[in-house]
């Protein structure tokens, strides 16, 4: 007999949090919902995670810019720009944008931040 086709969880993977643009809701994440996760710690700076739908970053954003104002949202949106669509999150390590489209972060990417759903 044939295996059962393997289940498609509307969680994010384990250990992940979703990241996503203004247009979604933020709560308990769920990829079937369509909502992105609402509250993240930072692995490697054990800050919360900010998040600013309608921003995006400025290319000119840089390291020290995060370490020295988060979470002052004042002082961190003078680096960014708006953008209706996307969304701009922070910790005081690391930051990212997001659009259209749910997106896996997580603690063991090589590439990105390491955010974890609290």
């Amino acid at each position: 007999a044939a295996a059962p086709a393997a289940r498609r969880s509307s969680k994010p993977s384990k250990g992940k949090a979703l990241l996503g643009g203004a247009a979604f809701d933020v709560g308990a994440p769920s990829k079937m919902k369509q909502v992105a996760s609402a509250r993240m710690r930072c692995t490697k700076c054990a800050h919360e995670v900010a998040r600013f739908a309608g921003y995006k970053w400025k290319p000119s954003a840089h390291y020290f810019h995060f370490r020295n104002f988060h979470p002052d949202p004042a002082k961190l949106l003078v680096e960014a720009e708006a953008d209706a669509s996307g969304a701009a999150y922070c910790c005081q390590c690391a930051w990212t944008d997001a659009g259209a489209e749910l997106r896996e972060v997580g603690p063991h990417d090589a590439a990105g931040p390491s955010w974890v759903n609290f």
